[in-house]
């Protein structure tokens, strides 16, 4: 189904199909806000998406905003790489030497390689494709003399869903913000990393951190949205995730893609979101016992399709637990 025919429904669920949102008693933004938290419940509640192909890589960016009338760009380095050709001279305008310097980087050759664009007097720094969460957190350095300035921020909002791209010395990775756990961790060419612990690896490997070598271990920190390997890598390599995550798509007003959610699960949502509405504060919507009512619905289909998973899997069981290290 699609995200405007699950709104559209909901609607006609709660019969509030007046022309306009003037003359409705629930806008389409509070209705939209309503199936949102529902999917959210939903998937945390009973792990609904499991998914190990969607890349979706977002590259993180970096920007230096130049300002002055005279002097030149002398070096530019990210994680202290140098991105530029050579120094850059003030040419004529600020908007024009931002231009240029964007050119110098997309010019240059570096390890990791990078490319940019400008907008007036701002430079955003963007890495090469394959990179994800891996240089968030790399500092922009920019220095300069002779009367130009340069503000910079650092690299930020790389992700990518089921991928990670490992630099030698590097232990942690950011996870992609609709991740809600990660189950099975595996390089392109070797067998699947082994899950242990922060606990673990203090009592059976001290001094774990400052470790380099192949990754044989790995643990999430949720909390932090941060991977960890074990031993940090001494060579490059791409980890491939199966998680349990989030849809990847919010309900708005507009939105017409297709759910991720199964059209046999999508009037779990409309119960929340019924749940939701009538626990508006206003005269017309305020009906404390049909919210219990939609609620109790909702949490009797959430009980029910965790006794279907425990089923499905053999919970009966009983499976004895792994340990990291032996």
């Amino acid at each position: 189904m699609k995200h405007s025919d699950v709104l559209a429904e909901t609607r006609t669920f709660l019969d509030d199909n007046a022309n306009g949102d003037s003359n409705r008693l629930w806008s389409d933004a509070e209705l939209a806000e309503y199936l949102n938290d529902a999917m959210g419940q939903l998937c945390r509640s009973v792990r609904m998406l499991k998914d190990s192909t969607t890349v979706q890589e977002v590259l993180a960016t970096g920007t230096i905003t130049l300002s002055g009338a005279a002097g030149q760009m002398d070096s530019l380095k990210v994680d202290g790489v140098d991105v530029l050709t050579g120094p850059l001279a003030f040419n004529g305008s600020i908007n024009q030497t931002a231009s240029d310097v964007a050119t110098g980087i997309n010019d240059a050759t570096s390890s990791p390689n990078y490319t940019a664009t400008s907008n007036g007097a701002v430079v955003t720094v963007k890495p090469v494709a394959g990179t994800g969460s891996t240089p968030n957190g790399f500092r922009v350095v920019a220095s300069t003399s002779g009367g130009i300035t340069a503000t910079s921020t650092d690299m930020s909002g790389g992700s990518a869903v089921t991928e990670v791209y490992l630099v030698p010395g590097k232990g942690a990775y950011g996870l992609h913000n609709k991740i809600l756990s990660v189950e099975r961790v595996k390089p392109l060419s070797r067998n699947p990393l082994v899950k242990t612990s922060i606990q673990e690896l203090d009592d059976k490997r001290p001094g774990w951190e400052a470790a380099t070598g192949n990754p044989t271990h790995y643990f999430v920190d949720m909390d932090e949205m941060v991977l960890r390997i074990y031993p940090a890598p001494a060579e490059a390599e791409t980890l491939k995730l199966t998680v349990y995550r989030l849809p990847l798509v919010r309900f708005a007003t507009g939105v017409n893609s297709d759910m991720e959610l199964k059209d046999e699960h999508i009037s779990m949502l409309k119960d929340w979101a019924c749940s939701r509405a009538y626990l508006k504060n206003d005269a017309e919507t305020l009906r404390p016992d049909k919210s219990s009512y939609f609620a109790n619905l909702f949490n009797a289909a959430i009980e029910k399709l965790k006794r279907e998973r425990l089923l499905n899997s053999g919970g009966n069981k009983h499976v004895r637990p792994v340990r990291g290290f032996m």
